[in-house]
């Protein structure tokens, strides 16, 4: 496997890594514990490596406010295949409160 192939994969990793621990301080702790050094600590790497992903704390939560939306609208395009009107908003409303209870955190984002 080629040098760039594999390092290209242990970086996405790594970042996955730290969105994962941010939204985990995030849904546990709250914003105030949210820090990039926090963060490093919690992936076990040093905090210049974090910022290597991103450029400051304001970039990860805007990130994490990103994958808040990814999921939601994931949750949403299923629901949105309804061809009923009716049946198509009451889908929608019922997978939000689900997303919303199943994730607290990206459903205020």
């Amino acid at each position: 496997m080629p040098t760039s192939t594999r390092r290209a994969r242990e970086r996405a990793n790594t970042r996955e890594r730290i969105i994962e621990a941010a939204l985990h301080v995030l849904e546990t702790e709250g914003i105030a514990a949210l820090t990039i050094r926090r963060i490093a600590t919690d992936v076990e790497y040093s905090a210049p490596v974090v910022y290597q992903h991103f450029a400051n704390k304001d970039a990860l939560v805007l990130e994490l406010v990103a994958h808040g939306h990814r999921l939601m609208l994931s949750e949403f395009s299923q629901a949105a295949q309804e061809p009923d009107t009716d049946r198509r908003m009451t889908r929608i409303a019922s997978q939000y409160v689900r997303f919303a209870g199943e994730h607290p955190t990206s459903s205020r984002s």
